[in-house]
């Protein structure tokens, strides 16, 4: 008797990636900042993936976003 194998459903999970990061407090400060102005329940990763994409998204390299090591002013954040 020939066993039948049932197709998987498609599922926007199985594209889903862990990623892990090193980070100091004053990145985790700043992403918290960052998270606090748009959503009380944004989680962290989810901030890092929204200013990831942000970045990501305008077309630039990385090496012309400004450096990690102070906060975004409000004018390079609506960018």
């Amino acid at each position: 008797m020939k066993r039948m194998i049932r197709k998987k459903e498609p599922n926007s999970l199985d594209n889903d990636r862990s990623f892990q990061m090193r980070t100091d407090a004053l990145f985790l400060a700043q992403v918290d900042d960052w998270r606090s102005k748009r959503s009380s329940t944004l989680s962290r990763a989810e901030a890092i993936r929204q200013m990831v994409a942000k970045v990501a998204s305008g077309g630039g390299e990385f090496g012309d976003h400004p450096t990690a090591d102070r906060p975004l002013t409000q004018e390079e954040d609506k960018r």
